[in-house]
């Protein structure tokens, strides 16, 4: 029995190393930043998030857009999801469509996690699909509306029974305190009620649907907190507990979130 495999079986969680290399992540970041500031410019986005200046010549914005590194990706990130929560929506979907995207997916599925999922799920790498596009998570400082709250996958799929469900950090390394992963110890021996619902009250028409689990099944369990740096992942249980927490950095963080499975058990 692998080490990935007998984790996952007790734990209902596991971590991966090395599932990325250097070259590999700073090419998906690149691409990353210089889509940001295509649309940037289609939203006519300058360098000042509070107010963009003008061209004294024909009033329009100066194309001034700098996103070019990590805090400048930040700071778009935050500005747009205050400005228009709907362009927030819109512009972290189209970056899990990029090619660069899929391909980053497609070189850790091929090099490093088919066969860890082939064991784990006991099925031949050749039978085994990926869910594409993979989704792309933005988690901005101190921002609560879209903080996905205790689930698991399965609630979300509720048709698939054999998959595995990766999260891999990108541009920045998850820590305590940048609003990472939060799981239920050992919380994937059964399924659980859910309710869903949408904090509208609060949040209007872009609030997340979340797939909520009751807080008197979630604290049976130990809360672990996910310390994962970029370049590595977890894999986790269609039935583990597990949940985004609050970023109380100054900068946002970013995971892609995709499934490997097999339709052996649908």
């Amino acid at each position: 029995m692998t080490t990935e495999k007998k984790c996952f079986d007790q734990d209902g969680y596991f971590h991966v190393e090395g599932v990325v290399t250097a070259q590999d992540l700073k090419k998906v970041e690149k691409d990353i930043f210089s889509f940001a500031r295509l649309f940037a410019k289609k939203i006519n986005h300058d360098t000042d998030p509070q107010e963009p200046r003008k061209s004294k010549a024909n009033g329009k914005g100066n194309n001034k857009i700098k996103i070019n590194n990590e805090k400048d990706f930040s700071d778009f990130c935050v500005f747009l999801e205050k400005y228009n929560p709907a362009y927030f929506f819109e512009f972290i979907r189209l970056v899990s469509k990029l090619s660069s995207v899929l391909n980053f997916v497609n070189t850790i599925v091929k090099d490093k996690l088919l066969k860890i999922t082939s064991n784990i799920l006991n099925e031949k790498t050749s039978n085994l699909l990926t869910s594409y596009p993979p989704a792309f998570l933005v988690n901005p400082p101190k921002n609560k509306r879209i903080l996905y709250h205790w689930h698991n996958a399965k609630n979300g799929y509720p048709k698939r029974n054999s998959y595995v469900n990766y999260w891999i950090p990108l541009i920045t390394d998850k820590t305590s305190k940048n609003g990472t992963l939060l799981v239920g110890d050992k919380s994937h021996h059964q399924d659980y009620p859910h309710l869903e619902y949408k904090e509208t009250s609060k949040y209007g028409d872009v609030a997340l649907t979340q797939n909520l689990i009751s807080d008197k099944l979630v604290n049976k369990f130990k809360k672990i907190t996910v310390k994962c740096k970029v370049g590595s992942c977890w894999g986790m249980h269609r039935y583990l507990l597990h949940s985004s927490s609050l970023n109380r950095s100054n900068k946002c963080s970013y995971v892609l979130v995709f499934k490997i499975w097999s339709i052996a058990n649908d």
